[in-house]
């Protein structure tokens, strides 16, 4: 729930995609980027597409973009 707090989080996804096994999985929990009186302001967070867009582009597949409740989504990808 933190990717919107990196400085860089193409380079931080690009590191993680070195440290997940083969057959394991990168899930990124995050805030969904609307206002909501929890959580971090909305100009900071990435929207699903933005965080789908910066996960493939470290190189991982994506093979899950879901709600996670009311105030989350969820991307689970491969390395």
């Amino acid at each position: 729930m933190a990717l919107h707090d990196f400085q860089d989080a193409s380079k931080v996804l690009e590191n993680a995609k070195t440290v997940v096994k083969p057959a394991g999985i990168l899930v990124n929990l995050d805030w969904k980027k609307e206002p909501m009186e929890v959580g971090p302001p909305v100009r900071i967070r990435f929207s699903a597409e933005t965080a789908l867009s910066l996960i493939e582009g470290a190189g991982s597949t994506v093979g899950t973009v879901k709600d996670s409740g009311p105030y989350h989504y969820v991307v689970i990808a491969k390395p």
